[in-house]
């Protein structure tokens, strides 16, 4: 897998930032400073200040620059699931939610590549989940999940990791990256996660069809409840 490189969306968007202002200001990367990652110096004067003098915002650098990565991730697609596809090049799905801190995407991208093609992504956020009355796990099980009491209504709330989007780009095939591969990267990442604030359970949600759900059971995830529409899935990470 040493062909694959695994990059967040937050680092990509720092860097077209970073590059956007540079060319903008014809100033070298190296002499650009974040200051608790929120202001910006540029030997010791405000980024503000200094595109003002050439009547630009930072606002206009920045919407360049996230102008730029669209363009980037739109290279990506899954001709058979639109929404994978969209989550990437929609503006208003994955930077936004970037930005909101919604939700955190993560590319595996292509290192032999010469333009660095997304091979595959995924995204990853916290989901709180209803268990419904009737779901199939087991006393055991229950027991270790992570439940806080609506007492108001009865319900009983889980506390999730959700993977939120997760797809191989058409141009790929799975002898080169399959879902266990890109399931490493993704759990790579929540373990990590876990490690800092904790959360045992792994959630994901796709569409109700029979092939697809035994597909994720067989990478370990069991089925927790389902509608017509929509089956989530779970899985424990390193639950002691």
């Amino acid at each position: 897998m040493t062909r694959f490189q695994i990059h967040s969306l937050k680092d990509l968007l720092e860097d077209f930032y970073l590059s956007e202002i540079s060319h903008t200001l014809n100033v070298e990367h190296e002499k650009i400073e974040y200051l608790n990652n929120q202001e910006i110096y540029i030997e010791g004067k405000q980024l503000e200040t200094l595109l003002a003098r050439q009547n630009t915002s930072k606002k206009k650098v920045f919407l360049d620059a996230e102008s730029r990565v669209l363009n980037y991730l739109s290279t990506f697609n899954c001709a058979k699931n639109h929404d994978v596809s969209n989550f990437l090049n929609d503006e208003n799905k994955c930077i936004r939610m970037q930005k909101e801190s919604t939700s955190r995407t993560y590319l595996i991208i292509d290192s032999e590549d010469d333009n660095l093609a997304i091979a595959a992504y995924f995204a990853i956020a916290f989901k709180p989940i209803t268990l419904e009355k009737s779901h199939g796990l087991s006393k055991n099980k229950v027991r270790k999940l992570p439940i806080s009491k609506n007492n108001h209504r009865d319900l009983e709330i889980i506390s999730t990791i959700l993977i939120g989007q997760i797809g191989r780009n058409d141009s790929y095939s799975s002898a080169e990256i399959n879902l266990k591969d890109i399931l490493d990267y993704v759990f790579g990442v929540i373990n990590i996660v876990k490690e800092y604030i904790g959360g045992n359970v792994v959630l994901i949600e796709v569409d109700n069809e029979p092939k697809l759900v035994s597909h994720y059971e067989k990478y370990g995830f069991e089925k927790i409840q389902d509608n017509d529409n929509l089956c989530q899935l779970m899985q424990f990470v390193n639950y002691y």
